[in-house]
């Protein structure tokens, strides 16, 4: 099982991913954990890391690039999560006061320089220029039948699994 879970920031990407890892059992990989070290200084072996995360024969991994997309034919599904704007940004700044009073304190350090007016309209415009590059890439890598798109945070859980225990 490969399964690609995307979306804007803060939509319940890492979430998703542990819960449906732990349903099935299959190893989840946050691309955001090999992208970036404990001190937020970027990784300089990311590209060779994900390749290799991707050449595994299991795993879930979430990340809000489209790019990604082209280096994946070998997908099984890919999740899209595009839920509200507000919705994400609700989440997000309910994260930032969680994480600001000590309950997570990798969520701090990410956020304690990027929680500002252009963080916080990235995730309004996701829809408007994420979206369309990322299904422009699904549809030219012919992956198009393997999307489920979910918009109502809701349910989330309950219909990707649904839909996983299909394949």
């Amino acid at each position: 099982m490969r399964i690609y879970i995307t979306g804007p920031g803060w939509s319940w990407k890492s979430t998703l991913a542990k819960k449906l890892g732990e349903h099935f059992g299959v190893p989840v990989i946050h691309l955001d954990e090999l992208l970036w070290s404990d001190d937020w200084t970027e990784n300089v072996n990311y590209a060779e890391l994900q390749k290799e995360a991707i050449a595994k024969s299991e795993w879930i991994i979430e990340w809000p690039s489209c790019s990604i997309v082209k280096s994946m034919p070998l997908v099984d599904r890919i999740v899209i999560l595009d839920y509200p704007p507000l919705w994400n940004v609700r989440r997000m700044l309910a994260r930032w006061l969680k994480s600001y009073l000590g309950k997570e304190k990798r969520v701090w350090m990410a956020l304690a320089d990027k929680l500002n007016p252009g963080f916080i309209m990235r995730t309004f415009v996701w829809r408007k220029r994420q979206l369309p590059r990322l299904l422009g890439n699904i549809e030219t890598n012919g992956l198009k039948n393997r999307v489920l798109r979910l918009t109502d945070p809701s349910i989330w859980f309950e219909t990707v699994t649904a839909e996983l225990e299909k394949l």
